[in-house]
């Protein structure tokens, strides 16, 4: 089989493959479905849906306006005006009590067999 012809069949791949059902019974998006009402929600109902999304973080102050934008002048794109957060401790330091011992990345490097486990306790 040619290269070019190899690169075109993967590229209509069109196989599906389903998480183990442990997997998706932790999942945050448990299905196809969901992920589409939430997709068309999103779509539908940016302020409402992003607004409940963010409310999943802590806010050192809630913001006042979801979302402004202009295209037409110069570009401008923001979100969750005149809000304050802090990145580190939604992503970090909020975990700490509860999972301080589980793996917060796993790390591959570019050689096989180079590859770490990093706790969020040793990311903090």
């Amino acid at each position: 089989m040619s290269d070019k012809k190899m690169i075109t069949s993967m590229m209509e791949e069109e196989r599906v493959f389903q998480p183990p059902a442990e997997l998706t019974q932790r999942a945050w998006i448990k299905s196809m479905d969901q992920y589409r009402q939430w997709y068309n929600r999103s779509i539908e109902e940016p302020e409402a849906f992003w607004s409940e999304v963010a409310g999943t973080f802590w806010w050192a102050k809630k913001w006042e306006k979801v979302r402004e934008w202009d295209f037409d002048n110069e570009i401008s794109i923001k979100w969750f005006l005149g809000g304050k957060t802090n990145v580190c401790y939604n992503a970090l330091d909020r975990h700490l009590p509860e999972a301080a011992d589980k793996v917060a990345i796993y790390w591959e490097g570019n050689e096989p067999g180079e590859e770490k486990a990093i706790t969020y306790g040793a990311l903090h």
